[in-house]
């Protein structure tokens, strides 16, 4: 138990570190900025997304187009428009569509704990000060 736990917070702290490592690399062009932003700022996508999380068990596979990208590509995403606020004029759409990745990115990780069991022992430790 203790190992898979190990991992696990390998795991979570690998997500969340992955995104600063990719913001490091270079900053999109405004163009790039602008362009992913219209794409992925996708109101569609993200109430399909909402409705899906919704009625959601955990283990259950994701159908909606947010609910199916990889970690890695959610990750790349957030990251990027992270670089476009910082790059390109904070611009707001920048900050909600960053903002909306991370919650997709939480609601995994999320998951990942419940599906490994790991819930009374993020509980646990987290009661005797371990953060």
């Amino acid at each position: 138990m203790k190992k898979l736990f190990a991992v696990s917070i390998f795991v979570l702290f690998g997500l969340m570190c992955g995104s600063t490592l990719q913001a490091q690399e270079h900053a999109p062009t405004a163009e790039v900025c602008h362009a992913d932003a219209n794409l992925w700022d996708n109101q569609a996508d993200f109430m399909a997304y909402r409705a899906e999380r919704r009625g959601f068990i955990v283990g259950k596979t994701a159908t909606s187009p947010l609910g199916i990208l990889a970690v890695k590509e959610l990750e790349k995403r957030e990251a990027e428009m992270t670089n476009c606020y910082e790059s390109d004029g904070a611009k707001t759409v920048y900050f909600i569509v960053r903002d909306f990745y991370l919650g997709v990115l939480e609601d995994r990780e999320v998951d990942f704990i419940g599906r490994h069991h790991l819930v009374s022992e993020f509980y646990r430790e987290d009661a005797v000060g371990k953060r």
